[in-house]
């Protein structure tokens, strides 16, 4: 059993369609939850492993406290697979509808597809305070959140997108939310987008990118998309190097591709940005104050001309300046 522990790998079943099979978790469950109480390596090889549809039967992989559960896919072929009726770029498959993973130990995602279709709440990972998530590899589709973090989190080589809009009317959200004051984020590269927002980081949390891709896109016919960071009520975000853009016919406060505010409650506290670095399609704003915010000291912005979606970098400033 996948709770006892042990490696576990996917292989393809006679009735499979093609070079993939469909597996179905929920006979292991219970309630509803997947309890992982022992080192597991799960291994998709290139097979689906899905359930219901229903958001509030959906499976739950939670990973208990103390413990280390490995995804991977050692799948090397590149396939176009129906997945709920949309199309996914990989071998191996995790399809649930809300919240895939719940995670209070370690996590590590090396490789797979990771996808959620409910757009109401959930994230593919949750990653509980005191919990710890690296993630190496693999494709994440989320419809709301793809990752929740309120523990640790080291973000490398993942390509990740969320499609929540502001016009779903079950509610919307960021790809990467990362809040509460003990949680900690770093971010080394790969390829993060949405539509709402990409990145927020809230409530004392605290996010460091190094480097990676950045940014949000309108949905069709709609001019939806709004930052690829955002920080407010203490959450601090220092970013390093990597770029960041918003859809150039987005204007105004919504246009600004890395911002911070109070979410719009002067009660609230604002959110910190240090700017060390980095691309950018405008300059960095502060929503609260109406300002651009200024690079960290000893750094300036330098503008692109090269007629790029990237009008501005940040480099340090020359001591003759």
């Amino acid at each position: 059993a996948l709770a006892e522990g042990g490696a576990i790998q996917l292989q393809k079943t006679s009735s499979g369609t093609g070079e993939q099979s469909t597996f179905d978790i929920s006979s292991i469950a219970t309630n509803n939850t997947l309890a992982i109480t022992e080192p597991v390596t799960i291994d998709l090889n290139g097979q689906k492993l899905t359930n219901s549809t229903n958001p509030e039967t959906s499976i739950v992989i939670e990973n208990k406290a103390g413990n280390t559960l490995t995804i991977k896919d050692s799948s090397t072929e590149t396939q176009n697979k129906s997945v709920r009726a949309e199309e996914v770029p990989t071998g191996g498959v995790l399809a649930l509808s809300r919240l895939p993973f719940d995670n209070y130990g370690t996590l590590n995602i090396e490789g797979g597809t990771f996808k959620t279709t409910y757009k109401g709440k959930g994230a593919i990972v949750w990653n509980n305070p005191g919990a710890t998530l690296n993630i190496t590899g693999g494709t994440f589709d989320a419809s709301y959140t793809a990752i929740m973090n309120e523990g640790e989190a080291t973000l490398s080589g993942a390509t990740l997108k969320s499609r929540s809009s502001n016009q779903d009317k079950e509610g919307y959200s960021y790809a990467i939310i990362c809040k509460g004051k003990n949680a900690r984020m770093t971010i080394k590269n790969g390829t993060y987008q949405g539509v709402q927002g990409c990145v927020a980081v809230n409530t004392s949390a605290e996010i460091i990118i190094e480097d990676g891709t950045f940014s949000t896109v309108n949905t069709p016919e709609h001019n939806d998309a709004w930052h690829a960071v955002y920080t407010s009520t203490g959450g601090k975000c220092t970013i390093k190097g990597g770029q960041f853009s918003t859809p150039v016919e987005n204007t105004g406060e919504q246009g600004r591709c890395v911002t911070t505010g109070n979410e719009d409650n002067k009660d609230l506290l604002n959110g910190i940005l240090i700017l060390k670095g980095g691309e950018f399609s405008t300059k960095a704003y502060d929503r609260s104050y109406k300002k651009v915010i200024n690079p960290a000291e000893g750094y300036i912005y330098q503008d692109i001309t090269d007629g790029g979606i990237y009008k501005y970098q940040i480099v340090k400033k020359n001591s003759g300046d």
